[in-house]
């Protein structure tokens, strides 16, 4: 072998022993990235960093380890009294539950309309403190709210809550946010997942959130499992391949969202407490994936479409930042302003 062929053998060499190391870098930074709280831009990365946060996981969940919940004979579970402290990589927050939902501001003396609020965790505030809330900004705004959203509660246990408090007698405008993953559930009868829905509660409780050691030795156990070589070899070019790309989510089909507000719907009906109610119903969904022409009057009860998007969600965490409430807060004021008293 000549000298030149030698160096070029030991140019390819250096050149494959840089691109292993890039790669592995590159498999490796969604993991500092979350632990660090930064999110990346590139698609191919957040897309890692979410795997890691949700699948490993790195991640506390409110109603499982953060201590926030308690186990509640008509819907499963539900938000336990007083100051809870809940944090993950993106945020450190403290929620405040009360015998009238969710902490609000102090009722205006002379209210725009009354307003009470359903939903999962996204309505609930996951992600925010207590006044960050779009609810709560309602409330300064002029607007007499309750808040009963809990996190994972799909449309029926919503309601249920609703229905028996105090204030859902009074309340002009019942305002219900909808998720992607109510489906499942909004396919059964509470009473008939009840059951399952306690078990799982009671078996998710710890005496603690998840700790920083335990975070690290999820992500470290989950990068083993994916680390390979093709794992190695794929991701430069995923990574250049998601440069400048859109970070929005394609929207659901024109016949998936028919099916999600059809079972919607169904449960809607089954209340007739909502006669005489206006009813508005918006949708949040994960990181901001959108349905098709959701706004549109269906079985008496007005869908509203708010224009949410990814730009309006933590980057790992799927929930909404404060500038999410606040664009929400912002909509649906405008939306309320025109028929409310």
């Amino acid at each position: 072998m000549t000298k030149t062929a030698v160096s070029i053998v030991g140019y390819l060499l250096l050149l494959a022993a840089g691109y292993i190391l890039l790669a592995f870098l590159l498999l490796l930074a969604p993991i500092v990235g979350n632990f660090l709280s930064y999110g990346f831009d590139n698609s191919e990365l957040r897309r890692s960093q979410q795997m890691y946060y949700a699948a490993a996981p790195t991640r506390s969940i409110w109603q499982a380890d953060a201590g926030c919940a308690v186990a509640d004979e008509v819907v499963g579970y539900t938000a336990k009294l007083g100051v809870c402290k809940f944090r993950n990589h993106e945020f450190d927050t403290e929620l405040h539950y009360t015998a009238d939902g969710w902490r609000h501001p102090e009722d205006p003396i002379a209210d725009l309309g009354k307003l009470l609020i359903l939903g999962d965790s996204q309505a609930m505030g996951w992600g925010v403190n207590f006044d960050e809330n779009f609810t709560y900004l309602l409330g300064e705004r002029g607007y007499k709210v309750r808040n009963y959203a809990v996190s994972s509660h799909a449309t029926e246990q919503q309601l249920r809550l609703a229905v028996s408090s105090p204030f859902f007698s009074e309340a002009e405008v019942i305002l219900l946010q909808y998720c992607e993953n109510d489906l499942g559930k909004n396919k059964k009868i509470l009473a008939n997942y009840l059951e399952e829905e306690k078990r799982v509660f009671l078996s998710q409780q710890t005496d603690k959130p998840i700790s920083a050691y335990q975070k690290i030795a999820n992500a470290a156990a989950m990068f083993m499992k994916e680390l390979s070589l093709t794992s190695l070899l794929q991701a430069p070019v995923k990574f250049v391949a998601a440069i400048g790309l859109d970070h929005r989510l394609p929207p659901y089909s024109r016949k998936q969202t028919r099916r999600h507000k059809a079972h919607l719907l169904d449960i809607l009906q089954k209340f007739p407490e909502l006669e005489g109610k206006r009813v508005l119903v918006f949708y949040s969904n994960g990181s901001g994936k959108p349905f098709y022409q959701w706004g549109q009057k269906s079985g008496g009860f007005e869908f509203i479409e708010l224009g949410l998007g990814r730009h309006h969600y933590h980057k790992i965490d799927d929930h909404l930042t404060k500038y999410g409430h606040q664009y929400i807060a912002s909509k649906i004021a405008s939306a309320l302003s025109q028929q409310l008293r």
